[in-house]
């Protein structure tokens, strides 16, 4: 699997938000953001752009703060289309090396954006659908934060950004009924660490 960081690009915080973890036992805030060099792409460029991180947890759960790709995650959403469930476990080869939490974080970060949803029948599976409305929710926060001229840059030497990727974006869910109650948070830049 490609690596899901790309320390040379810039990133833009497009969204801050939180949502409690898998276990309830903490609340996560995190990050969505593009790249700023493909802020203004459209359709699968722009797609490509789009990361995810945990930038808080209120628990003692410790994390990887780096962004992880949407086209990283992209072959276990491909998978996900099928018969297979998505779990922590099966995001796990794509934070490989990172602490263990990391993959379980993000997997309640995707809940809160309903881009899975719980399988009622399976305590800990998750499927997904498409994620159309997802990119489109994005693409209007983008062109907010470029009419607003704020500067969410995060430097690469901050958190690191995702990967440059080729092909379409993944198939990911999104709006369902149990899509997290994630709110949007005042957004500016990164603190380090």
């Amino acid at each position: 699997m490609q690596d899901s960081i790309n320390h040379d690009a810039e990133m833009r915080v497009l969204k801050e938000a939180v949502c409690p973890s898998l276990s309830g036992r903490s609340s996560l805030t995190y990050h969505i953001g593009c790249r700023s060099d493909l802020l203004d792409k459209e359709g699968s460029e722009f797609i490509e752009g789009i990361s995810f991180r945990i930038h808080h947890n209120t628990g003692s759960g410790l994390f990887s703060n780096q962004w992880v790709s949407v086209e990283s995650l992209k072959p276990i959403f491909d998978k996900g289309k099928s018969e297979d469930a998505v779990t922590s476990a099966s995001l796990s080869a794509v934070f490989a090396g990172s602490s263990v939490n990391t993959a379980g974080f993000i997997l309640a970060v995707l809940k809160a954006e309903g881009l899975v949803v719980h399988m009622p029948e399976k305590r800990r599976y998750y499927q997904c659908s498409s994620s159309e409305q997802f990119f489109i929710e994005l693409k209007k926060l983008c062109g907010a934060v470029n009419a607003e001229g704020a500067d969410m840059s995060i430097a690469p030497d901050d958190k690191g950004a995702p990967s440059a990727a080729n092909g379409d974006g993944p198939d990911m869910a999104i709006a369902n009924p149990e899509a997290s109650t994630a709110k949007l948070m005042p957004i500016g830049k990164g603190k380090k660490r």
